[in-house]
């Protein structure tokens, strides 16, 4: 009887444990929800998403008049 008892609980602590790790894993860009690795050309996508939002954050930086304000300053000698 106790046998039985601690199968199922060895079961649902690995059915958990498989659930948290998808979980985890599917915080990695390059991992589907359920733990498969994503496409090539997704990876690419994502590679490419990831560079046009920081050059937008460079160029909206750079545009900022106290960061033009303070490139003046670090100028004058």
């Amino acid at each position: 009887m106790g046998r039985s008892c601690d199968s199922e609980k060895t079961k649902d602590r690995v059915e958990i444990n498989a659930r948290k790790f998808a979980r985890w894993i599917g915080n990695f860009p390059w991992f589907t929800r359920n733990g498969e690795i994503k496409e090539l050309f997704q990876i690419e996508d994502l590679r490419a998403r990831a560079l046009r939002r920081r050059s937008e954050a460079v160029r909206r930086l750079r545009n900022d008049p106290s960061v033009q304000i303070k490139a003046l300053a670090e100028r004058i000698p």
